[in-house]
């Protein structure tokens, strides 16, 4: 996960990188999903969500889809309804897919966001890399209301923000 203080030490830098590569203005707001892109991490949720908010918020993808749910040749048909999805909503403009990155890069590129968002459905998971990433390193959290991510907020209190999916 590494060292806290560097972390922080470099996410001003990666913001600034990615405000430049995504053509950002200072006055957006960077929401950022994190880790595998699954249907029950719920990220069709949080692009849904960006109609219900002021176009300088935006959203950051950050991951891929995992390689143990797509036969060799195949397309990930969940990553292809999200792209579907965003051009529906003719969200092209504030929805960026960002990929996969090294550990490191992942604590950093929380840490660079303004609001880290876990959309999660409730699937019985006991746990989330990146939302304890994001606790580690003093992150603003908004995720769904799952017994996981009810039952760590007894040891963080005040740290998580719930919303109802629905």
């Amino acid at each position: 996960r590494g060292d806290r203080t560097a972390i922080l030490r470099q996410a001003p830098l990666r913001r600034r990188q990615l405000e430049a590569s995504l053509n950002l203005a200072s006055s957006d707001v960077l929401l950022g999903v994190f880790g595998f892109i699954a249907p029950h991490k719920g990220t069709h949720h949080a692009i849904e969500a960006l109609t219900h908010l002021p176009d300088n918020f935006k959203l950051a993808i950050f991951g891929q889809h995992h390689p143990a749910n797509i036969p060799i040749g195949h397309t990930d048909p969940y990553l292809t309804s999200l792209v579907k999805q965003i051009e529906k909503l003719e969200l092209t403009k504030r929805v960026f897919f960002i990929g996969d990155l090294a550990d490191v890069d992942f604590s950093v590129a929380i840490a660079s966001v303004d609001l880290a968002v876990f959309p999660y459905h409730e699937v019985g998971q006991r746990s989330s890399g990146p939302i304890q990433m994001a606790l580690d390193i003093g992150m603003p959290i908004l995720c769904s209301r799952t017994h996981c991510f009810q039952a760590l907020s007894r040891y963080y209190p005040d740290r998580l923000k719930f919303f109802d999916i629905g």
